[in-house]
């Protein structure tokens, strides 16, 4: 799933860092949010799409992996 896993490019050193990480939310500790949002890069994005958003109080990552890819 895409929230378990972050990538940063290092064009410096020719590579690509990809970090599997686990974030281990409940959804019951999530609470939707709602209103407006304007944005001429979420729409380039996303289109007409419906926005959404989320509040999560507290949030302990955890690294689990780490894999250096060349570009």
């Amino acid at each position: 799933m895409p929230q378990d896993r972050a990538l940063s490019v290092q064009p410096w050193h020719g590579q690509v860092t990809r970090q599997e990480i686990s974030l281990g939310i409940p959804l019951d500790s999530c609470t939707a949010l709602s209103g407006p949002v304007v944005s001429a890069a979420a729409g380039a994005v996303i289109g007409d799409a419906e926005p959404f958003a989320f509040l999560v109080p507290r949030v302990r990552l955890r690294l689990e992996s780490e894999e250096r890819d060349p570009i």
